[in-house]
């Protein structure tokens, strides 16, 4: 007992015997006699182990200097699980509720019961249910290990729920304008059910907005998905598409409607106010009566020619509608005329003819066979390099194939300097080509003109009322 109420706990007590003892060993190394050496220090180590277990015993029963045990924390619970998710009952009809907790080794396993509505349906404290009135409540057990934990079910007495929901708008076209309102209509089955709230939502609330009671808001164009839910819990849904009309263009404006070109290298940007502001499709068609008097590209007009031609700006979101502005070109052009050219006899194949129907100025170059050329000796062309196109007004045979005219310099063997394709149609038109820009490039003062005609099947290639450079 003295030496329990002197020292604190067993490893004092080691340390208190443990000096002696190593006194004790050295001593007895010191004895000459190795056998005995080592029996006395296995008789030292017996008595030091001994009255070590007997100090400790002493310690142990002296409750006031020995260190209790750690106590272990109880396990809380963690999860409460109903085996079913609801429960329909109808007036007097009873049920035990089944719930797991969890974890299964949890210290306390004991809950709380309560009813949300008690003229619905009770609960006793070991879970049993009574249905009561009919209507809609909600059990909840209350684990009791102060964890706070709780888990719900609900509990339908007599209740009828949505089965089912039809929707269908008002005057029944599903498509709308922007701005316009209209009802949704909802047929909830059954009659007879308890609860006929719906929640609604939209897809796409910057196309279709929908509020409480329904009420749907054209906002912008496209489609979007009007969903009504039951809030009775039954999770029974419907869903309606609507689409919301593209705003069509009303007016399309230009910044100018007449334009006058006198520069190859002018150009001119016209821009378009396009209304409604609102308008869903903005995009607009360009384009040019006559590609050889002038052209356009994203409203950027540019002088191809001398001549009148329009250009029409046209709406692409199926209005059809335009604005047109009058281009007035006035370049400087190269025309002759087709017989003007300079030919040997009618045996070439290349004939002057008289005719007030088929040439502008009743004259021009006809019966023209394949092979045979026109050459323009007159009056050379005074530097050519100041055009980029060339023209010619001519009638394809309806029988040839593939007639075609090839403007050479200074004969029929002379540098290509475009060759201008012809419809085999027997109508007159104006065909147009550009002018290549190496062989032109090549040229040097004035040059002698030389059309040579081609076709690759049949004799009679076409008939030619002018040329003209530009």
């Amino acid at each position: 007992m003295w030496i329990g109420s002197s020292l604190n706990n067993i490893n004092q007590v080691h340390a208190f015997m443990y000096a002696p003892f190593l006194s004790l060993i050295k001593e007895i190394m010191m004895k000459s006699d190795f056998t005995l050496k080592i029996k006395d220090i296995r008789a030292s180590v017996s008595i030091y182990l001994l009255a070590l277990i007997m100090v400790a015993g002493a310690c142990k029963k002296s409750g006031e200097d020995t260190v209790a045990p750690e106590e272990t924390e109880p396990t809380k619970v963690e999860r409460l699980v109903f085996t079913k998710r609801s429960l329909s009952l109808s007036a007097g009809d009873t049920a035990t509720l089944k719930i797991s907790v969890l974890p299964t080794f949890s210290s306390d396993k004991a809950l709380e019961w309560k009813s949300a509505n008690s003229n619905v349906a009770t609960v006793s404290a070991e879970g049993k249910v009574t249905a009561v009135g009919r209507g809609k409540t909600y059990i909840t057990a209350t684990a009791k290990d102060g964890s706070g934990l709780s888990s719900t079910i609900r509990v339908a007495v007599d209740y009828q729920f949505v089965s089912d929901i039809a929707l269908s708008m008002q005057g029944g076209n599903r498509k709308l304008d922007v701005g316009e309102q209209v009802s949704l209509v909802a047929a909830i089955q059954p009659a007879e059910a308890d609860e006929k709230a719906l929640d609604w939502t939209s897809s796409d609330p910057a196309i279709i907005t929908v509020d409480e009671n329904g009420t749907v808001t054209a906002i912008g164009t496209g489609k979007a998905v009007i969903t009504a839910v039951a809030t009775d819990e039954s999770m029974v849904s419907n869903k309606i598409e609507i689409e919301v009309n593209p705003v069509l263009v009303s007016n399309i404006t230009l910044s100018t409607t007449t334009i006058n070109f006198t520069q190859k290298t002018q150009s001119e940007t016209l821009t378009a106010t396009i209304l409604p502001a609102g308008a869903t499709n903005k995009v607009l068609e360009w384009s040019s009566s006559d590609l050889t008097v002038a052209t356009v590209q994203d409203g950027v007009v540019r002088p191809a020619g001398s001549g009148t031609a329009t250009i029409t700006a046209k709406a692409t979101d199926g209005s059809n509608v335009t604005a047109t502005a009058i281009v007035t070109s006035n370049l400087p052009t190269f025309k002759i005329e087709a017989e003007d050219f300079t030919s040997t006899d009618a045996s070439q194949g290349v004939r002057k003819e008289t005719n007030a129907t088929n040439y502008e100025n009743g004259q021009g170059i006809g019966s023209i066979r394949s092979g045979k050329f026109a050459l323009y000796e007159n009056n050379p062309v005074n530097d050519l390099r100041s055009f980029d196109n060339v023209d010619i007004r001519a009638q394809g045979n309806g029988s040839a194939t593939t007639p075609r005219v090839e403007v050479r310099v200074g004969n029929s063997s002379g540098a290509l300097l475009t060759t201008i394709n012809l419809t085999a149609d027997g109508k007159y038109a104006v065909y147009s080509a550009q002018l290549d820009a190496t062989a032109k490039a090549a040229l040097t003062g004035s040059t002698t003109i030389c059309l040579v005609f081609r076709n690759s099947g049949g004799t009679w290639v076409c008939n030619a009322d002018w040329i003209r450079f530009r």
